[in-house]
């Protein structure tokens, strides 16, 4: 069987800066919110739907004014919809103002993180997967904790343990030599790899923040 596209989106990540889980939830919330915004601003079931949420969560709706400007109209077209329905809730004071359902964008990439969970449990032994998660800045801890969760069987457990070990202990070797070098005595010492430590550390331990991903 040829991998799932779920599988590619996680080898791919794992090319790219921070968690590659984090990556692959930023991916497909972005997608799922450009799809929308190009297919469905004026389709009535999706207004529907995104006053019962009030639009987007602040981090799904700061990352659509950052990352998708080209859909400035259709922004404007939704979010005048959901300013009438709060401004209903201000004049009537019969309804919270708060949304009654989740963000939609978080639906996505809660589903999407379930896939890719899946997928990393199913197929941890592949060597293409091996290969891809010791080059990446490894897991960051809420999606280790909920990965070890999901997989039933010890080996796979272990061999995932193996990897993120040898990434976490590479991670606190570089920020010993980011904290040696900030001595004044070792001060005239250039820095390296170890430059951006102290970033990926709260990247690991926190979550990742994704950006955009450059066009080559």
């Amino acid at each position: 069987m040829p991998p799932s596209a779920t599988y590619i989106a996680l080898v791919d990540a794992c090319n790219e800066p921070g968690c590659p889980i984090c990556r692959v939830e930023h991916d497909a919330s972005l997608r799922y919110i450009n799809d929308l915004f190009y297919e469905q601003a004026t389709d009535f079931n999706t207004r529907e739907r995104l006053r019962a949420s009030l639009g987007f969560c602040r981090q799904h709706a700061h990352m659509m004014v950052e990352e998708l400007q080209g859909n400035a109209l259709g922004i404007a077209i939704v979010y005048q919809d959901v300013l009438k329905v709060a401004i209903h809730y201000l004049e009537d004071r019969q309804g919270a103002l708060a949304p009654v359902r989740k963000c939609p964008a978080c639906e996505q990439r809660d589903l999407s993180m379930m896939r890719t969970l899946s997928e990393l449990s199913k197929n941890i032994q592949d060597e293409a997967i091996i290969t891809a998660l010791k080059k990446s800045e490894g897991l960051c801890l809420f999606h280790l904790r909920h990965t070890l969760r999901h997989m039933r069987l010890a080996e796979r457990q272990e061999l995932l343990i193996t990897i993120q070990r040898e990434i976490m202990t590479r991670l606190r070797t570089d920020l010993s030599e980011f904290i040696r070098k900030n001595d004044y005595r070792f001060s005239k010492e250039s820095f390296g790899p170890e430059r951006d430590s102290w970033k990926r550390a709260v990247s690991m331990v926190s979550g990742s923040k994704i950006t955009k991903k450059e066009k080559p």
